[in-house]
């Protein structure tokens, strides 16, 4: 939505329901999408963290079959 229409809507709702629930309702808006990143930015680090003790478990088969997959891409 444009700058315009938003700045009416909101005018429109604080005359139905007053700039004081308004304000209440915005805060509240602001927290959940700074919940929601939090939430997201969570998840990614945990991600990250699965990836990096993923690494640190390999066999040593694994990491040498990775190994001999290298050495054969650039023989």
């Amino acid at each position: 939505m444009r700058k315009r229409e938003m700045k009416k809507m909101k005018q429109e709702a604080e005359e139905r329901f007053g700039k004081k629930e308004i304000d209440l309702l915005e805060q509240m808006k602001a927290k959940l999408l700074k919940d929601e990143a939090t939430k997201i930015e969570e998840q990614k680090q945990a991600k990250r963290q699965a990836m990096v003790e993923h690494e640190k478990n390999k066999t040593f088969e694994q990491l040498l079959s990775e190994s001999e997959m290298d050495w054969h891409k650039y023989k």
